[in-house]
């Protein structure tokens, strides 16, 4: 049921009181799972995306130059154009020993921990490191997210991070032979491109029912009197 005071609340603080109260918790929010690579910015991405959000559903991931740093999965909620969703930094999908051919326990046990957050997904972010151009690695995430699209399950968007000369934009056609459409380049470092990443992530979750479709210009004039 919904808090009493959401119903009689006076107009001048009913949107207030929406927000506070009537909002579905996080754990009801559409997801968006952040997937790649070790150290492809996922993690800067992550605290970039949950800037958006209350300070109080806030949680942070932790950066470091060194790969595979993000070992367990961690949550917080983005605000964007007046959507709210999950985001999810998974962790590194670290690259297989070829030597040996089998993973290493962790990279198996993160390896689960994605799979587990594609299939709660909404959208998928499929982040790649445009400095370093499609990589082994790349392509062996790339394969299993087709097969996830394929069936039915998550969208997939691919995100080409560290896009930090944007005369160098034109490389990120090198991306699209991962065969996930094509790729939004960006910097999490210093936000450029960022912005329309969000966009793309809210349109492709209103595209798929997770959020609720953009109110026309009348319709969102009279939602803001209120």
């Amino acid at each position: 049921l919904r808090p009493l005071r959401c119903q009689l609340a006076p107009p001048s603080t009913l949107h207030h009181l929406r927000r506070q109260f009537c909002s579905p918790s996080s754990s009801e929010l559409p997801l968006l799972a952040i997937v790649g690579t070790p150290n492809t910015g996922k993690s800067t991405l992550f605290n970039r995306l949950v800037e958006y959000a209350p300070r109080a559903m806030q949680s942070r991931a932790l950066v470091s130059a060194t790969a595979g740093t993000t070992r367990d999965r961690i949550d917080g909620v983005a605000e964007w154009e007046g959507v709210r969703f999950r985001v999810q930094d998974t962790g590194g999908i670290f690259e297989l020993d070829h030597e040996n051919s089998e993973p290493s326990v962790l990279e198996r046990a993160v390896a689960a921990q994605v799979d587990v957050a594609v299939s709660d997904a909404a959208v998928v972010l499929f982040t790649v490191d445009s400095k370093a151009g499609v990589t082994a690695g790349d392509e062996l995430i790339a394969r299993e997210l087709r097969r996830v699209r394929g069936r039915g399950g998550a969208a997939v968007l691919v995100g080409a991070n560290k896009l930090d000369d944007w005369t160098r934009a034109y490389e990120l056609a090198e991306f699209w032979s991962l065969g996930l459409g094509e790729p939004l380049g960006f910097s999490a470092l210093h936000g450029a491109g960022t912005g329309e990443l969000l966009n793309a992530v809210v349109e492709t979750m209103r595209e798929r029912g997770a959020v609720a479709a953009a109110a026309p210009p009348a319709a969102a004039a009279v939602a803001a009197a209120d």
